[in-house]
């Protein structure tokens, strides 16, 4: 991608971030846009307009690589990498903390119970990694799979995970 006009390049980012980010389709294509993304995070020419793509996107799962530049000793990659944090809601800090993977259930369970949650971020979360493919989450759309409307007011966060 080294000749290409920098919109095209972000474009192009764009286009292999989601098909990095999602949990949906060829494994091998998937493998492979992670990998040219790799590279990519590796210089200042090259990162920029991916860090741009992904923030356009609203990817969020791209937090660990933009904290890592957001941190790292390039001034000018840095303050690109902590803008698009910004604008992504996520918190420089996270890395600090142990995630969901590596706690016991139940010491996960006490720590959701005190997240409030973001509707917008867990909507686009839902859309993302494929949720809607077997759930239905309105009366407006054919029965796919289990409804999850109002799941909130049928469950609470303890016998949801006790549940599921």
């Amino acid at each position: 991608m080294e000749d290409i006009s920098p919109a095209k390049r972000e474009l192009a980012y764009g286009v292999l971030a989601s098909i990095a980010d999602r949990n949906l389709g060829d494994a091998k294509v998937k493998k492979a846009a992670e990998g040219v993304l790799a590279g990519g995070w590796a210089k200042t020419e090259t990162a920029q307009p991916l860090i741009r793509a992904i923030t356009r996107l609203g990817l969020t799962s791209f937090a660990p690589q933009l904290r890592k530049l957001a941190t790292g000793t390039d001034a000018a990659l840095a303050a690109v990498a902590a803008d698009a944090m910004k604008s992504l809601k996520l918190d420089l800090n996270a890395a600090n903390r142990p995630t969901i993977k590596t706690m016991m259930p139940e010491e996960a369970m006490a720590v959701t119970e005190k997240e409030t949650g973001n509707a917008e971020l867990g909507a686009k979360l839902f859309g993302r990694i494929g949720c809607a493919n077997c759930h239905t989450v309105s009366a407006s759309e054919p029965l796919k799979g289990p409804m999850l409307a109002e799941v909130r007011k049928k469950y609470s966060r303890a016998k949801w995970w006790n549940r599921f």
